[in-house]
């Protein structure tokens, strides 16, 4: 893992055990270095699991190159060959996963006689041993950035914090650091986990963890309306720069900036004011001509008429609610006709 991930590091060679040893003590973890096979307790745990999995189907042994059971070669041949279904010898995969839960919990719940146990069963044991007063501590999301690969000081700015990785770019920006614009933290840059960046005060305070931020496409409206993309990316933009926004805001109300009062002519002021109501009036018929363009447009359409031939005016709309009230009363008439009774004489 540390080999395939040295370009994103920025390291000739991957971190030696030496350098991951000492970086982990710094967080108190405490090394026991195993120097016999038995000494590793996963490789106990590893094999009394096994032995209880011996029974299901499919078991290739502890080596399957040379442990394999000629039964399970001879059925696996069958299956390559199509010659019967998979589930005939072998799981599913859900199968096998609700299985193994099964397993699990078998193992957990049967006592063992070795040393540490001493008659109990992991889960006895656990409930036992587990220390009320000082439980174990979570490892949040909070505290991923101790495992960061890359710390580097890096500058917030209105577009958050850009990270160059080789000739890739990571950027992240969000409400989260807005606060931060302008000042430089330490980025804890985790190729493993590059949806997320922690950034911290310089003296390892503080940590903020923010999301990478994403780019839309130019065509998103068309290929992928529903995506949300663009919307995401320019909330974070928004909030990225708010921060800003509502200080320049406090300190402009705070720190008025001093103006003078405009001296102009009565004929200036008369001129102002006929302009607002010219525009106002030029706004109210545009308001007007697209209120009666829709009415035009629903009527047209009731009508079937083909609306876009339809032009918007006063006389149009006159005339289609004429035509609209003429084709009321034929239809009335028309009802009238069949409901009234059938005076003929028979002959």
């Amino acid at each position: 893992m540390w080999k395939s991930a040295t370009l994103l590091k920025g390291k000739t060679d991957p971190f030696d055990f030496t350098e991951i040893s000492q970086g982990l003590r710094e967080f108190g973890v405490k090394f026991i270095h195993a120097i016999r096979p038995r000494t590793k307790a996963v490789e106990r745990v590893g094999g009394m699991f096994q032995d209880i999995a011996e029974a299901e189907p499919g078991y290739c042994g502890r080596d399957e190159r040379r442990d394999a059971p000629e039964s399970l070669r001879r059925q696996m041949a069958e299956v390559e060959a199509r010659k019967v279904d998979p589930s005939k010898y072998f799981y599913s995969f859900d199968q096998w996963n609700r299985r193994l839960g099964q397993l699990v919990d078998q193992y957990n719940a049967e006592p063992q006689q070795g040393h540490v146990l001493a008659g109990m069963s992991p889960d006895q044991a656990f409930e036992a041993h587990m220390d009320r007063h000082n439980p174990p501590m979570q490892f949040s999301a909070g505290l991923r950035y101790l495992l960061a690969h890359d710390k580097r000081r890096a500058r917030v700015t209105l577009n958050g914090v850009t990270l160059q990785i080789g000739k890739q770019k990571f950027n992240y920006r969000g409400r989260e650091i807005a606060h931060l614009v302008g000042r430089e933290v330490v980025a804890w840059f985790d190729p493993e986990n590059l949806e997320s960046l922690v950034v911290t005060n310089p003296d390892r305070t503080n940590p903020i963890c923010v999301g990478r931020s994403e780019n839309p496409s130019a065509l998103e409206s068309l290929v992928a309306p529903e995506a949300g993309t663009l919307g995401r990316e320019l909330a974070r933009i928004e909030g990225q720069a708010s921060y800003m926004k509502t200080r320049f805001n406090v300190v402009k109300a705070k720190f008025p900036l001093p103006q003078r009062q405009l001296l102009a002519a009565a004929q200036a002021e008369q001129r102002g004011r006929e302009i607002e109501s010219s525009r106002k009036e030029f706004s109210d018929r545009q308001i007007e001509t697209r209120s009666r363009g829709d009415v035009i447009r629903r009527r047209a359409r009731k009508l079937g008429l083909r609306a876009d031939l339809v032009e918007n005016s006063d006389k149009n709309r006159a005339a289609l609610n004429l035509m609209a009230q003429a084709r009321r009363e034929g239809a009335s008439q028309r009802d009238e006709e069949l409901t009234a009774p059938d005076t003929t004489e028979e002959t």
